[in-house]
């Protein structure tokens, strides 16, 4: 994973997890880069996106939602049966009620 504020870390937190992850979110590759500023051109009004630091607390807050998300997510996985992962009954069930997209 990328820089987070600029500068390599290495999280400690679970605060710095959520803000690296968002970062890098954000921040993506440069193929994941060029796909959002294209997005953002083709359905809203952007003609490029600034870096994560210079985006608003709110922009960053967003990322961070998503990033915290995706923490809290992947620790709902059970421990593997044989080369199998599975996700315990609360997080299936969640998952089955989100909205189709």
């Amino acid at each position: 994973m990328g820089g987070w504020n600029g500068v390599e870390v290495k999280a400690k937190t679970l605060k710095d997890d959520i803000g690296k992850l968002a970062y890098d979110l954000y921040e993506g590759t440069p193929a994941l880069q060029n796909l959002a500023e294209e997005l953002a051109r083709k359905h809203g009004k952007a003609q490029a996106l600034c870096p994560f630091i210079m985006q608003s607390e709110n922009v960053q807050n967003f990322y961070r939602t998503i990033a915290k998300m995706l923490i809290d997510h992947s620790k709902q996985w059970e421990p593997n049966q044989g080369c199998c992962c599975t996700l315990d009954p609360r997080e299936r069930e969640r998952l089955a009620n989100l909205p189709r997209v």
